[in-house]
């Protein structure tokens, strides 16, 4: 088998591994409350019950059988739309998907925020119809309505997952649309899209990318070229190091956040990468 295929069937295998830690939990919890054969995908059905506010008034967990039909006003962020729902505008908070910060007070503009947010608008441009669907609590903390977004049937929050600017999560116990955006997922770090493009320098990949391309161990045939490959080289092995700690450290002490854009399946990967470029780094270093 050729270094490239090998390579190939390592990346496949590592999709399958994070697809059953990411869904796996997940499915179990619901097959044990005896409710996984029902969450199929939202369909018109009876008239939903609503509160006292227009809300729906399902408990957590249990998805909305009925659409709301609304009309986006504007895209916040990549996560967060204003709409026009019932003849009152409102903010959604789309549903599990956490994409790049770009507004949240005492929070940096994070790497793929602003893209996040133009991948939502061009997905939602002013003026076009959505269906909202409920999955849990009708509002989170801030008194966003939650809900799935669908525009023309297609679940939004995949479609966002699949460019690679998300990772797929549980929102207030929300997890019915959880399944398709979390294999979007695994489908944006096979490609390498978004988060997961070594091209991009601000991404956690694009920082691995560096610091292998920084490791690389040319030819040297002088003493004079050697010993300055040597300096570069041992300047570089450092930065690599404290990287490789950061992706290595579990789960368990990881931000919640980290952790969900970069499961442990992705950064072992990662850290492979750069396990493989010290090795040659240092063996190049020591030698005369």
């Amino acid at each position: 088998m050729s270094g490239r295929a090998r390579a190939e069937v390592i990346a496949a295998l590592l999709v399958v591994s994070l697809f059953a830690a990411i869904v796996g939990p997940v499915w179990w919890q619901r097959w044990r409350d005896g409710d996984l054969a029902g969450s199929p995908a939202p369909s018109a059905g009876a008239e939903q019950p609503t509160s006292g506010d227009g809300e729906p008034s399902a408990g957590a967990g249990s998805a909305s059988p009925v659409a709301r039909r609304a009309t986006v006003l504007r895209v916040s962020d990549g996560d967060t739309i204003r709409v026009d729902l019932a003849g009152r505008a409102t903010t959604v908070r789309i549903l599990n998907i956490d994409t790049p910060e770009t507004h949240k007070a005492g929070t940096p503009v994070e790497c793929l925020g602003p893209q996040a947010s133009a991948a939502l608008t061009e997905l939602l441009p002013v003026g076009s119809t959505v269906d909202l669907f409920s999955d849990g609590p009708a509002k989170d903390r801030y008194g966003r309505t939650l809900a799935a977004v669908r525009r023309d049937g297609n679940l939004v929050a995949e479609e966002m997952a699949r460019r690679g600017f998300t990772a797929g999560i549980v929102v207030s116990g929300a997890d019915t649309w959880l399944a398709p955006v979390a294999a979007a997922q695994q489908e944006a770090m096979l490609h390498q899209r978004g988060l997961y493009d070594p091209s991009i320098p601000c991404t956690v990949a694009g920082q691995v990318e560096a610091r292998v391309a920084a490791l690389a161990v040319q030819p040297a045939g002088s003493e004079q070229e050697r010993a300055v490959r040597r300096e570069r080289l041992t300047s570089a092995i450092g930065p690599a190091q404290q990287l490789r700690a950061q992706l290595a450290l579990p789960d368990s002490k990881q931000k919640a956040t980290y952790r969900h854009r970069h499961p442990a399946a992705w950064r072992h990967g990662q850290v492979q990468r750069l396990d493989t470029a010290l090795a040659a780094a240092r063996k190049a270093t020591a030698s005369p």
